[in-house]
């Protein structure tokens, strides 16, 4: 249901919902369900384009986070550290702006920490954000290693806002790195999209 949701509305529209749609599943020991709603808020946001700066995404990284880790759910933990470094780097790092190790996550440490398809997903993730900051900063070669990273994930998601943010990035770097095929596979996703009237 989140997922339709959000299909039919301005991400930015949606992040009411998600924190509505939370609150009763963390209260109803619905952990899964009610992370993966935390982590759709946490990807809307980052689509909708609004400040990294506000308490209306840190604050709540911390908070989805921990809850998280009460429940035993790494990979969850692992998104929203990731997450708040990629914040962390945009805004302090003088160098390394690629690199997801820092003061709450450290991308090699985790990844050696998991294996299969747990691994899998992660690596999916970080390579998702250290692909945008590669974008950000201009790092050519961080762009080629995450867009290899990501060539089995150019394809629709379970999480509409996840995959919009890794596509948009993936086409917007497979461009302009001569990875056109990747790149004009995530261009005709978007023009599905708009295609179906989703905004």
């Amino acid at each position: 249901a989140m997922s339709v949701f959000s299909l039919h509305r301005p991400f930015r529209d949606c992040l009411g919902t998600m924190l509505d749609a939370y609150r009763p599943l963390k209260n109803a020991g619905n952990m899964r369900f009610a992370l993966g709603a935390g982590m759709a808020y946490s990807y809307m946001y980052l689509n909708a384009g609004l400040p990294l700066n506000s308490p209306l995404i840190e604050p709540k990284l911390i908070l989805f986070g921990e809850v998280a880790n009460r429940a035993q759910m790494a990979t969850f933990e692992m998104f929203f550290s990731a997450y708040r470094q990629m914040i962390i780097n945009l805004r302090k790092r003088k160098k390394n702006w690629t690199t997801l190790k820092g003061d709450v996550f450290d991308e090699d440490a985790f990844l050696r920490s998991v294996e299969g398809n747990a691994r899998a997903m992660s690596l999916r993730d970080t390579s998702t954000l250290r692909l945008i900051l590669a974008f950000i900063f201009w790092d050519k070669e961080c762009m080629v290693a995450m867009l290899d990273n990501l060539s089995n994930f150019a394809d629709p998601d379970i999480i509409p806002a996840r995959a919009c943010l890794r596509l948009c990035f993936i086409g917007l770097a497979g461009f302009e790195m001569g990875r056109n095929k990747i790149a004009n596979k995530c261009l005709d996703y978007f023009k599905t999209l708009s295609k179906f009237g989703s905004p």
